[in-house]
């Protein structure tokens, strides 16, 4: 088959894509829609997602004229050691019915991955319908969270002081630092443009019932901001919590209280929440707290070179390296073989100096010294961005530590390699 990008300002363009996703989603509104606008001004040019706000690239396969197959890649900058680094969504992913199980969406990938390695683009992200499927293509694991279920009720026993208010435009600094003070030194969280925060916060309230709720301790302090519609579950209302986001348990607590006071029309409140914090030390009484350990999508490192590099090396590493290199004249620096079948440019032997923070990983020829750590693409993604650490992946088939490694060695590599804050909580 083959693949380009489509263009779609075309009419033509664009409703053939809308035709292979209406019929692999069974949703023709965004057909009808096009229909729609392209019949009143057929010679009219629709707006270029490509340069949108998340830029969106829409690459097609072609069985002959025939657009056979479509998948989205969406331009977004995530957090990463500390830093803003490329990361490209993958949605949108659909093959019209005749045309499946022959390697349309295999081709797209290939295409696309590539073009999104020549420009620098470090990561890849996307939450699939099947795992296996997309673990073809390099994708592993992705970042962890709880899908966390309340009993409505439960929150009136929360201490409710502060203040509620509903978001107004001239909100929207605060919930962009309210947000920015809950992802601080997290792994994975899409740094939102302003288009972001336009689909999050400018919905009509009353058509959407789309509903944005700030917290204040007292005016001036405001500590939490939420997002959520209502949706009806086996009979029973449930509040789904879209986004959310506080400073500090104060600010959580103030939340949970005032989602309480929806207790007479919903049944559940239900969010999801990093693994790293645990809302059980919040109640007397834990028990009805339903806690669902969910992967929240899969990833891939689309540059290896690139996030080896940008690994932050804290002080305390690079003090213990040195002391431990000045002891058994040893090395400072860590080896990895990278195996990757899908995009094989990122095979290969990388060194990275653990005692000087911002230097470049470097190619090494190969054959070339024995690695201290040789990952399969699948699962690099989830030991860099530290949703596992070394130790958890400890007997991972797609991971192995040179067996004759020193024990003192080991152990900084695993502290260094850890578990880390991580989420991603977007949707694309």
């Amino acid at each position: 088959m083959q693949v380009r990008q489509l263009d779609m300002s075309k009419a033509a363009e664009a409703l053939a894509a809308a035709r292979v996703t209406a019929t692999a989603f069974r949703s023709p509104e965004r057909y009808r829609q096009l229909l729609a606008e392209t019949g009143l001004a057929p010679d009219r040019p629709l707006p270029d997602p490509s340069v949108g706000d998340p830029a969106r690239r829409v690459w097609g396969a072609f069985s002959g004229d025939t657009l056979a197959a479509v998948v989205t890649g969406i331009k977004y900058n995530i957090a990463f050691e500390g830093q803003a680094v490329p990361m490209c969504g993958i949605g949108g992913v659909a093959t019209l019915p005749e045309y499946r199980r022959q390697g349309a969406i295999r081709a797209i990938m290939d295409r696309l991955l590539h073009q999104e390695r020549e420009e620098g683009t470090v990561f890849s992200y996307l939450y699939p319908f099947s795992f296996q499927f997309y673990a073809k293509f390099g994708y592993g694991p992705g970042c962890r969270r709880f899908r966390v279920e309340l009993p409505a009720g439960d929150l009136r026993s929360l201490p409710g002081r502060g203040q509620i208010r509903h978001y107004r435009p001239e909100d929207r600094p605060v919930v962009e630092s309210i947000y920015a003070c809950f992802t601080a030194g997290t792994n994975g969280p899409v740094r939102r443009t302003k288009g972001l925060w336009d689909r999050l916060l400018e919905q009509d309230r009353w058509q959407e019932q789309q509903h944005v709720y700030i917290w204040q301790q007292e005016p001036g302090r405001e500590e939490a901001y939420a997002v959520f519609k209502t949706v009806a579950e086996g009979g029973k209302d449930t509040l789904r919590i879209q986004d959310w986001a506080v400073t500090g348990p104060s600010g959580l607590t103030g939340l949970l209280a005032f989602l309480g006071g929806f207790a007479d029309q919903y049944a559940t409140i239900s969010l999801q929440v990093p693994t790293h914090l645990d809302l059980t030390h919040y109640f007397a009484e834990p028990r009805p707290l339903k806690h669902q350990l969910e992967i929240g999508g899969q990833s891939r490192v689309v540059h290896a070179g690139k996030a080896l590099s940008a690994l932050g090396r804290p002080e305390w590493l690079v003090r213990e390296v040195r002391a431990l290199a000045g002891e058994t004249g040893g090395s400072t620096c860590v080896t990895w073989r990278i195996k990757d079948d899908f995009l094989p440019e990122n095979s290969g032997l990388y060194q990275v100096d653990l005692a000087r923070p911002g230097q470049i990983a470097q190619r090494l020829d190969d054959p070339g010294p024995t690695a201290d750590i040789t990952v399969r693409n699948g699962i690099l993604a989830t030991l860099l961005l530290g949703v596992q650490g070394l130790e958890d992946l400890a007997g991972h088939p797609d991971i192995q530590i040179r067996p004759d490694m020193d024990a003192r060695r080991m152990d900084l590599l695993c502290r260094f390699l850890s578990r880390k804050k991580n989420g991603l909580y977007d949707y694309f």
